[in-house]
């Protein structure tokens, strides 16, 4: 990450801090301008509460995220196995690798 500047990594991330901040004013203000000219329908849609036959957009509330997780659990908890093991099994076979001679897989 130093770059042409050499900056150090705590030094980068200090500077990119501020574009958060722009991203989200950014957001804010496209966000109220798109809201400010919907009628009740749109907005609510927009808003992501409304259902129009099996087409549903529910708000990330408590209860909503809840029932959420009931829904699909199994599926992330397989996912998220997945993913934890892949990047724990991968790194150690890795260095196995790096330390056993080259003879072994060929």
């Amino acid at each position: 990450l130093t770059g042409p500047f050499h900056f150090a990594d705590h030094q980068v991330f200090a500077l990119i801090i501020p574009t958060g901040l722009i991203y989200w004013a950014a957001f804010s203000y496209l966000h109220k301008q798109a809201t400010t000219s919907l009628n009740d329908v749109a907005l609510q849609r927009a808003l992501g509460g409304i259902c129009e036959g099996n087409d549903c957009a529910a708000p990330a509330t408590w209860p909503n995220v809840k029932a959420a997780v009931a829904a699909s659990g199994n599926i992330l908890f397989n996912m998220v196995a997945v993913y934890c093991l892949e990047y724990t099994i991968y790194p150690g076979l890795d260095d196995r690798e790096t330390l056993c001679k080259k003879s072994w897989y060929t």
